[in-house]
């Protein structure tokens, strides 16, 4: 049997993290580093356990470099093993805008 009260919990939680999403893409395009630092740590919190590990300091590095939505594409994909259409739902863009940043 299905719990309906979880499955309702989880679609719920998937609409806040698109939400903070959002509002992180608002947050580094007005270059707010300190506030979208702490959302940032706050979506990661929400997410399921990371599926790998990279190397800390000169990956990441190089990663905080890219494009807001290459390194959210790129940290979604990889770090937690988002789909293309889950990470395109999550971002609110096209597919395709997921696969040319992957």
């Amino acid at each position: 049997m299905v719990d309906s009260s979880n499955i309702y919990r989880e679609q719920q939680k998937a609409v806040a993290l698109e939400f903070m999403e959002k509002a992180l893409a608002i947050l580094v395009e007005i270059d707010d580093s300190a506030a979208d630092c702490y959302l940032q740590q706050s979506i990661d919190t929400c997410m399921a356990s990371p599926r790998m590990t990279f190397p800390e300091d000169e990956f990441w590095d190089c990663v905080d470099e890219l494009p807001h939505l290459t390194d959210r594409v790129l940290f979604l994909h990889r770090q937690n093993g988002l789909s293309i259409e889950q990470i395109a739902k999550r971002l609110g863009i096209e597919q395709k805008g997921v696969t040319t940043r992957k």
